[in-house]
């Protein structure tokens, strides 16, 4: 006689502490607390990561907005002085042209082969080492000489060297020009008009005589049209002498190191100084 199996399902009352068995397993609540506890951990660490990526970006978007605020305000910087150095270029461009047609008379250059100057005078005045002079067509007394060189922001001629001496004498052409000689103050002791000592003396033979106790003012010059680099003399003060004025030349451009600036720049900054450079080679 083959044996029976009888399956029976057993309840427990709830509360009891024992769970329902299925499938051989047995869910506890020390359990359900363990995965509980798992997958709170896994939440704050996701949440933790999350924090700590959030503030990792938000220190580098910080970081991003500084350095591109000051790369901003360096452009701002740079942007200005390039400004300045195209306003500059200009201004040297201006200054070139003013000595392309420069002549020998009312301009002068002065070349190495690093350096570059180019100084000008008015119109009509001579040039000579960065000094020009003017030669009058009116004849005035030494005072009124004086006065007139004056008046073009001048003073009358001070020589200082045995070549500025050849330099007037020779374009001097024919009579005598007041120069700013004198022994006003005191008898014999002759002084520039700005008050300086003579260095140099270039008086005609048996000059200066005083003649009559009555010259006390200096001209330059022999008589008639004589080229002869001993030629001051000394007469009456009243007596009128065309006159020589002198001033400093107007330096327009004075580049202190070509290979520094313009050579350094010839094909960025400088293209046509550089070209006119050239020219004035």
């Amino acid at each position: 006689m083959e044996s029976e199996i009888t399956y029976a399902e057993i309840l427990f009352p709830q509360g009891s502490g024992v769970s329902k068995l299925t499938g051989g397993k047995i869910n506890t609540p020390l359990k359900k607390l363990a995965a509980s506890k798992r997958h709170h951990l896994l939440v704050v660490l996701t949440c933790g990561i999350l924090l700590l990526c959030s503030i990792v970006m938000t220190v580098m978007y910080i970081l991003t907005s500084v350095n591109l605020h000051k790369a901003s305000e360096e452009y701002k910087a740079l942007n200005s002085i390039l400004l300045q150095l195209q306003a500059e270029s200009e201004k040297l461009h201006l200054k070139f042209l003013r000595c392309i047609p420069c002549s020998s008379q009312a301009c002068e250059l002065t070349k190495s082969s690093n350096s570059l100057k180019c100084s000008m005078c008015p119109e009509g005045w001579l040039i000579h080492n960065a000094s020009c002079y003017y030669f009058s067509k009116e004849q005035l007394a030494w005072e009124q000489s004086k006065n007139a060189c004056e008046s073009r922001d001048s003073n009358l001629l001070i020589i200082n060297s045995l070549d500025e001496q050849k330099f007037i004498t020779k374009n001097r052409k024919c009579g005598n020009f007041w120069m700013g000689l004198n022994d006003l103050q005191k008898e014999s002791e002759f002084r520039w008009v700005d008050g300086s000592a003579v260095e140099v003396r270039y008086w005609s033979k048996w000059q200066p005589d005083n003649y009559r106790d009555a010259e006390h003012c200096a001209t330059i010059g022999d008589i008639g049209c004589a080229i002869n680099d001993e030629n001051w003399n000394d007469d009456r003060c009243e007596n009128p002498y065309l006159y020589v004025c002198e001033k400093g030349a107007e330096t327009v451009l004075d580049l202190g190191n070509i290979s520094g600036t313009i050579r350094s720049h010839s094909s960025q900054s400088f293209p046509q100084q550089e070209r006119y450079y050239r020219l004035l080679q």
